[in-house]
C-alpha cells in the first residue's frame, strides 16, 4: 500500500534517502502493449530452475508475439501477469528496453533503487469498468473490449466527443 506519494522536480532526487523506503516505477499506460496469449502445455512447469525457466519462457514469449508486436522481441521487455498458470489465456506485458532501462538508469544514478515494476492499470482492474486519465485538454481512455478477430483487448485512446460512439458501435 502507498504511504505517501507527490511530485518532486528531477533535481530534487539525489536529496532523497534511498533507504527511506521501497520505489516502486509505475509505467504509464501509454507506454505499454497488453497481448492475451495461450501458452503451449508445459510452458510453465513448477519443476524448472530459475535461469532455465527465464530463458525458454522468454524464448516461447518472443515466439507467440512475433507477429503482434511493433518491434522485434528483442526491442521489448516482457512480463506475465502474476499466477499465469492459474488462467487458461494469460496477459503479457511489453514496454520499449531502452525506454525502460533508461529511466532505471537514471533513478540508479540518483542512488533510487526501484524494488518494483507496476502497470499504472492491468486488464484484470480494467475488468471492472472504464477509466478516464488526465485533464481536459488531454484525457484518455482505458477499457477492456471484446474484438471478435483478437478476442480481449486494451482499448487506449484519446478521448474526444466522438469516443462514446466508437464505444457504442458494433464490431
Amino acid at each position: 500500500s502507498v504511504q505517501q506519494q507527490g511530485s518532486l522536480a528531477w533535481s530534487q532526487w539525489p536529496s532523497l534517502s534511498p533507504q527511506s523506503a521501497d520505489l516502486m516505477l509505475v509505467l504509464p499506460m501509454t507506454a505499454l502493449s497488453w497481448h492475451r496469449l495461450t501458452l503451449p502445455p508445459g510452458s510453465l512447469p513448477k519443476a524448472w530452475n530459475a535461469t532455465q525457466a527465464a530463458g525458454r519462457l522468454r524464448a516461447i514469449l518472443d515466439g507467440l508475439l512475433e507477429e503482434r508486436l511493433l518491434d522485434e522481441p528483442a526491442a521489448v521487455h516482457l512480463a506475465l501477469q502474476p499466477s499465469p498458470a492459474a488462467v487458461a489465456q494469460p496477459w503479457v506485458v511489453a514496454c520499449d528496453r531502452v525506454w525502460l532501462k533508461a529511466w532505471l538508469d537514471a533513478l540508479a544514478a540518483n542512488r533510487q533503487v526501484v524494488r518494483r515494476i507496476v502497470p499504472e492499470l492491468t486488464p484484470m482492474q480494467l475488468q471492472e469498468g472504464l477509466y478516464v486519465q488526465g485533464d481536459t485538454d488531454q484525457a484518455r481512455l482505458a477499457c477492456l473490449i471484446d474484438s471478435p478477430e483478437a478476442g480481449q483487448a486494451v482499448l487506449h485512446v484519446e478521448l474526444h466527443a466522438s469516443t462514446p460512439a466508437l464505444l457504442a458501435s458494433d464490431p
